[in-house]
């Protein structure tokens, strides 16, 4: 059996794709990236104001009042949660929506995908700022809002190796990856590469993971086509 030098990249071929599973190599970059923060929750992201009704739900995160591990995300029409490694989504219309006793409550249409049923059901938040509570009897648990981190956002692990993978130089990279966090886990203050990077060379892309430094471990996937950079 051959030797491989440290640091070789184990490559698997197979339909016209490799995987690249990628050893450590000593130097590995630690790099500051300053993360761009979302909207603060309750204010409009394209201006900056305070938003009010059901509009104020739209495009937060938020973390599992019992388990920090889980979370929850929500945008116009939909919210996706995340709790013991599994995620569930629901696509709805908000009606009008009412506030009584510092509660806010959304009723929302849901609709039926697949085997899941839809029909109504209701958001209600309690308290104020940071201390508020959501609750929706289609969660698992109640949930308080995700506190973004102050600072700037790291990504480590990477080295040179990951730029010539992905087509793109590290900065690009760093850049999409706290571009990601920002929206996905404002919490998070950090990435680490995970060294795999996958190749398809019929299509030119190529793709790697990070994994965020929250409570969930939140995998954010950098894809590159030809260069060209998606964080998903």
């Amino acid at each position: 059996m051959a030797a491989v030098a440290a640091g070789a990249l184990v490559v698997a071929l197979g339909a016209g794709a490799a995987r690249c599973a990628i050893a450590p190599q000593e130097g590995a970059q630690d790099s500051p990236q300053e993360q761009e923060q979302p909207a603060a929750a309750g204010a409009d992201a394209a201006t900056g104001k305070a938003a009010s009704g059901a509009e104020a739900l739209w495009n937060t995160a938020w973390t599992g009042a019992d388990d920090p591990t889980a979370t929850l995300r929500i945008v116009e029409g939909a919210m996706v949660e995340s709790s013991g490694g599994t995620e569930r989504a629901w696509f709805f219309s908000a009606e009008e929506p009412s506030e009584a006793g510092g509660v806010l409550s959304v009723p929302i249409d849901v609709k039926g995908t697949g085997d899941k049923a839809g029909g109504l059901s209701l958001i209600q938040v309690s308290g104020d700022g940071d201390n508020r509570t959501l609750a929706c009897d289609l969660l698992a648990q109640a949930y308080a809002p995700q506190k973004a981190q102050d600072g700037a956002f790291s990504v480590t692990g990477t080295d040179d190796r990951l730029s010539e993978a992905l087509g793109a130089d590290a900065a690009s990279i760093e850049e999409a990856v706290a571009g990601k966090a920002a929206k996905v886990s404002p919490q998070a203050t950090g990435a680490t590469w995970d060294k795999e990077v996958w190749l398809d060379y019929a299509g030119n892309v190529a793709s790697t993971t990070f994994t965020l430094d929250d409570p969930a471990s939140t995998v954010v996937t950098v894809v590159s086509r030809g260069g060209s950079l998606e964080a998903m």
